[in-house]
């Protein structure tokens, strides 16, 4: 008997905010280089990390992201099927903007999980089967990527905890064959080209738990990805596609760093599954292929098996990041700005 296999395809953080609103109202489609690529998947997963416009804003969180309805109806060029809610851009327009945003998703038939307006649903799993195959999805994000959600907000997120994904994967693994961890995570290691240390030691415990792939993203940058006991991690996808960030006055345009990604393209059986890895980039806010993103990629790997040798090596990179690399920036831009 035949083996059956599931194509699904893995997106990073998907904002369609400001370029992509201009987009929206003439119906162009920034993605026509990998749309049939897409196409050709049974899923397509991505984080939404962008929600459309409310009726207010989240005066606690800087900078903020919204968009239209018009550009988030660029999504049906991607074929997704699927979108994580767990991550810090979740409440920026309060209550009115998260409900119309799911009310979008469930409009065009996309499932969404790891946050809700019903506190009793925010954290359930999200289960799928295709073709005999079952899936449960689970979707966290950390505290330290800053969501900033007053206390009494009416959006509940599904927040990271290690011992409650330990549990959940417990409770969850005897319900599907393929179980898959969405984590929107390392707050502080925001825009670094490596993981956090703890994100390693949590990534092997949870496939030591029974977990079978691990997709991460927030840091917006292509981070590198391992193998563990023949399961994938992959640290952070980064930018699928974001447009510039535009708040209280201010235009933060993405770097070079922010441009790579890759998209993860999974056949799954029953029992295992395979890894191919579609690069691309974003060029003049389209998502084009790019085969110099895997270039990038392996580079990362290889230096990941360095710096991830020892605790102590890691620190070094961590205080290198946090210190010189961004004072040496700061001052390659004011060069920059004199010219």
């Amino acid at each position: 008997m035949m083996q059956s296999f599931v194509n699904v395809s893995f997106l990073g953080d998907i904002s369609l905010n400001n370029q992509y609103e201009k987009m929206g109202n003439t119906s162009e489609n920034p993605f026509t280089d990998i749309s049939e690529q897409l196409f050709k998947s049974e899923l397509v997963i991505g984080n939404l990390e962008c929600l459309l416009y409310g009726n207010g804003v989240n005066e606690k969180k800087i900078p903020r992201i919204g968009t239209t309805d018009k550009a988030l109806s660029l999504l049906k060029f991607l074929n997704l099927k699927m979108v994580t809610l767990a991550h810090n851009h979740i409440y920026d327009n309060l209550l009115d903007g998260f409900n119309k945003t799911t009310s979008f998703l469930k409009k065009n038939n996309i499932d969404f999980l790891g946050a809700s307006a019903n506190t009793h649903k925010y954290d359930d799993p999200l289960f799928m089967k295709i073709r005999g195959i079952n899936f449960c999805f689970l979707n966290y994000v950390t505290e330290d990527t800053n969501p900033k959600i007053p206390n009494n907000a009416p959006v509940f997120l599904n927040f990271y905890n290690r011992e409650k994904i330990l549990n959940d994967i417990k409770n969850n693994k005897s319900k599907c064959d393929q179980l898959i961890l969405l984590f929107h995570w390392g707050g502080r290691t925001e825009g670094y080209l490596q993981p956090d240390w703890y994100q390693r030691q949590d990534s092997h415990s949870f496939i030591d738990a029974g977990a079978d792939l691990i997709i991460g993203g927030h840091s917006h940058t292509l981070q590198p990805f391992e193998v563990y006991k023949n399961k994938y991690i992959f640290y952070s996808l980064g930018n699928f596609c974001f447009g510039d960030v535009l708040y209280d006055g201010n235009h933060f345009k993405w770097g070079k760093e922010s441009l790579n990604s890759v998209i993860v393209s999974a056949n799954f059986s029953k029992s295992t599954y395979t890894i191919d890895l579609i690069p691309i980039s974003n060029s003049e806010n389209h998502v084009v292929n790019d085969k110099s993103s895997s270039r990038i990629l392996y580079k990362r790997n290889r230096m990941f098996k360095i710096i991830f040798y020892s605790i102590y090596i890691w620190k070094v990179y961590f205080f290198y990041e946090r210190f010189p690399k961004k004072a040496f920036l700061r001052v390659k831009s004011k060069i920059l700005a004199k010219f």
